[in-house]
């Protein structure tokens, strides 16, 4: 029952990993139409769709945070052989550190764009 509940856990691990990064080009496409908003009424749609996909990343941050750290936890007993036997690690490690400097960029700019309104 374990590696079935494992397996569900790194499944949304990975899909809120895709949705994080689906709402931060959200996030980046309405920034962008904000600075050519025809009228405040456009503008305001658009202040609401960009705080619907300011949520939904926030939500997907704290959803790869948790689900990450059940999968860290159990990642010996259940990954750590088949990551070792196919030379895994190392790029595991390159890739998260890699992806949670680009997950604070993008956060530090969406922040840095809010901030000078």
């Amino acid at each position: 029952m374990v590696p079935v509940l494992l397996m569900l856990n790194n499944f949304f691990h990975d899909l809120a990993a895709a949705m994080l990064f689906c709402a931060m080009l959200g996030l980046f496409a309405v920034s962008k139409e904000m600075r050519a908003a025809i009228s405040a009424q456009h503008a305001a749609s658009l202040r609401r769709l960009e705080k619907l996909f300011f949520k939904a990343a926030g939500w997907s941050l704290f959803f790869i945070i948790v689900l990450g750290a059940v999968r860290a936890f159990n990642y010996r007993t259940f990954e750590w052989y088949a990551a070792v036997e196919r030379g895994q690690v190392a790029a595991l490690v390159v890739k998260h550190i890699l992806f949670f400097f680009i997950v604070a960029a993008g956060f530090f700019c969406i922040w840095k764009r809010r901030c000078l309104r």
